[in-house]
């Protein structure tokens, strides 16, 4: 998709990071992206996260509509969330922590229980990636994984890619190349809400969601895959638009945790999802070429219960409290645990290969309120 030519990049620091392994201190940078019709996206070198996605709603107000912080602190202490970063090597989970690869078993941090979650004990989300401007477009980070880092073999160079496109559209643009073979699946794990981060469940009940995809991967209660794929149904059949409220509250063990299968190929950029909040008249669009979409309604988040004023809050930008189902995430990736499955598409980067992902999250209004 074409760039956006009204942008304008400024960059300023977001605070004083030290690394917990060498003990070396660096600035963590802060660039912000703004076009002339009201978009304005601002990220962060640490993890190569999105902090804010600002956007208009159908009476022309600009809210902010992920969830994210405003000082380094924040992330640093809600690491578990990976609020707005690039996770990797592998997104979502690799069973039991290991795979083999050629014959070979390599072991990797098992993190959440008995399985490799996101990367790791720190994974891509908790580095400080090489930044810079690149043609006063684009935004492009850079991240060198050594070899045995998180358990993964080879030295894998990573390239994160931002840039506005036209109609309001992020677009990020991943690309890896690797020394040794090892598994490759990125993902960006934005959490999104229409109605404004602040807003809660009660913003994201409200919105509709359609997601092009008639099969998913069952699943295990770890939420691993069991290497069955099955046709939707039910609440899992999203390929009309459906109310979230709904599905939320009637999907078994508490809103989606699901990966939606988009294709079986490689192939051109497509449409995987649509996000419509019929009160402020923001649609999200996600375009994407990866094979499928891991749709998570932020379960993991704190629930709120007035009768427990102790419980741990999770505070956001400007004070905001960020509650369980209170956004959504549409994690493009290639099929969870693919490294596992014989009969899942291969995750494996090969040297001399190239890995690439593309997705565009296209932010419109609505011609008339529904």
């Amino acid at each position: 998709m074409d760039l956006n030519e009204t942008v304008v990049i400024t960059e300023d620091g977001f605070g004083l990071y030290e690394d917990p392994e060498t003990k070396k201190k660096c600035i963590v940078k802060r660039f912000t992206l703004k076009n002339a019709t009201d978009m304005t996206v601002q990220l962060i070198s640490y993890g190569a996260t999105v902090t804010s996605i600002l956007v208009p709603d159908q009476d022309g107000k600009v809210n902010d509509v992920v969830l994210g912080f405003d000082e380094l602190e924040g992330y640093l202490s809600n690491k578990s969330q990976r609020i707005g970063a690039i996770v990797g090597r592998v997104a979502n989970r690799i069973s039991q922590g290991r795979f083999k690869i050629y014959g070979e078993e390599f072991l990797v941090t098992k993190n959440e229980n008995k399985n490799h979650l996101h990367g790791g004990d720190r994974g891509f989300d908790q580095r400080v990636w090489q930044s810079h401007v690149e043609n006063g477009r684009k935004v492009v980070f850079s991240y060198l994984s050594k070899d045995g880092e998180e358990g993964y073999p080879g030295n894998l160079l990573v390239q994160v890619t931002y840039s506005i496109v036209k109609e309001n559209g992020l677009q990020i643009e991943m690309r890896a190349m690797s020394t040794k073979p090892t598994p490759v699946n990125l993902s960006s794990h934005g959490y999104f809400n229409l109605a404004g981060h602040e807003t809660g469940s009660r913003g994201l009940f409200e919105h509709k969601l359609n997601v092009n995809a008639d099969r998913f991967l069952m699943k295990t209660v770890e939420n691993l895959p069991t290497g069955e794929i099955s046709g939707v149904s039910g609440d899992l059949d999203l390929r009309r638009p459906k109310l979230l409220m709904n599905g939320i509250l009637q999907m078994p063990g508490g809103g989606y945790d699901h990966t939606m299968v988009l294709g079986e190929k490689e192939g051109p950029i497509k449409s995987a999802a649509l996000v419509v909040h019929p009160r402020t008249g923001r649609t999200l669009e996600v375009l994407t070429d990866q094979l499928a979409l891991h749709l998570y309604t932020s379960g993991g988040l704190p629930a709120i219960r007035e009768e427990d004023d102790k419980k741990y809050l999770l505070k956001g930008k400007k004070g905001a409290v960020y509650e369980q189902y209170g956004a959504l995430c549409l994690e493009t990736q290639n099929y969870t645990d693919g490294v596992n499955h014989s009969n899942f598409p291969d995750t494996v980067l090969r040297p001399g290969n190239i890995y690439t992902h593309t997705v565009i999250y296209l932010f419109k209004v609505l011609d008339t309120k529904l």
